[in-house]
């Protein structure tokens, strides 16, 4: 049996299939925590997702869903004020990947810190692909005169040697660093 609003959001999102399923088969005190998400209004397919994570992470952990849908990270993020509720969503999916791929988060934070360190030495930033999906990075500038033109080429040549550009492609390229 669902709870008063978790049937709402299912009649409401018209939610079908495969999730009316997993929320229908949910305890109450999984219920109860997941109301609170439900009051981000998420689509069914961010609330498909979010509670894939959170499943994903109490099998791995071995701890009930309740306790993942009532962590303090996670409730902080709910009751966050001046943030808007897309907003407050996109922070409970980057935290719950983050807990649930905890290398990934090894691996943005490495690369942060090689595009950091490439602002700081060379002044130019690298745009890394989406989603860290892909293996090449862009480069955009911008100049005023052939002078400025001349002045990042010079630049441009100081980021191709710079160890911290070899790290990043590395990193895209599966290579640890």
């Amino acid at each position: 049996m669902m709870l008063g609003s978790l049937k709402q959001y299912v009649e409401e999102k018209h939610v079908g299939g495969s999730l009316r399923e997993r929320l229908e088969a949910l305890g109450v005190d999984e219920q109860e925590a997941l109301c609170a998400i439900l009051a981000l209004s998420p689509s069914a397919n961010t609330l498909q997702e979010l509670l894939r994570l959170s499943v994903e992470i109490a099998a791995r952990d071995g701890v009930s869903l309740h306790s993942v849908l009532s962590s303090e990270e996670l409730l902080a993020i709910l009751e966050r004020e001046g943030v808007n509720r897309k907003e407050k969503q996109k922070l409970l999916r980057a935290l719950l990947e983050e807990t649930r791929f905890p290398e990934m988060k090894k691996i943005r934070d490495s690369l942060s810190a090689h595009q950091a360190q490439l602002r700081k030495e060379c002044g130019l930033r690298l745009s890394l692909p989406e989603d860290l999906e892909g293996d090449s990075v862009s480069l955009e500038i911008s100049a005023r005169s052939p002078k400025d033109l001349e002045q990042l080429a010079a630049r441009i040549k100081q980021l191709a040697k710079h160890p911290s550009t070899k790290a990043v492609f590395d990193i895209l390229g599966g290579h640890s660093s």
